[in-house]
């Protein structure tokens, strides 16, 4: 009986620091910033060259995150396809930035082929669930 006892409090007590710990991701280490914003996607052209791309962007291809637990909605900004083709010989490259994600096709001696972009969001902790549950009881009540 005392160790299913002790055995539920460590169980229990590995919970809750599951549950802190991804209350508090990993933070990654931080590098030089790059500017992936809408504003310089917009400057970016089918056919440029990568270090056009580069020049553009502040930066080489990279994940500049500063949190770890960043996810993207994603959708072509250019291509012409709403799923672009990427024939094999292609080469993508990626920009992560906490707001931004960026994904450049590059052809054999063609440049830029297509460019994504997506913006960061960020997976609600349980805090952010708690909250909402809380709030939406206090709805109720009323």
């Amino acid at each position: 009986m005392r160790l299913s006892f002790i055995a539920f409090w460590l169980v229990l007590m590995a919970y809750v620091g599951l549950l802190i710990r991804m209350q508090f991701p990993t933070p990654i280490e931080p590098r030089p910033a790059v500017d992936a914003s809408s504003r310089n996607c917009q400057r970016l052209r089918e056919g440029m060259s990568e270090a056009e791309v580069e020049a553009v962007l502040g930066g080489p291809a990279g994940d500049y995150r500063t949190r770890s637990d960043i996810d993207y909605i994603s959708f072509p900004i250019s291509g012409g396809h709403r799923i672009p083709f990427h024939p094999p010989d292609t080469v993508k490259k990626e920009w992560r930035t906490d707001e931004t994600q960026l994904i450049v096709t590059f052809g054999p001696g063609a440049g830029v082929t297509s460019i994504q972009q997506g913006h960061g969001v960020r997976p609600p902790t349980w805090s952010d669930i708690l909250r909402s549950r809380l709030r939406d009881l206090a709805r109720l009540r009323l």
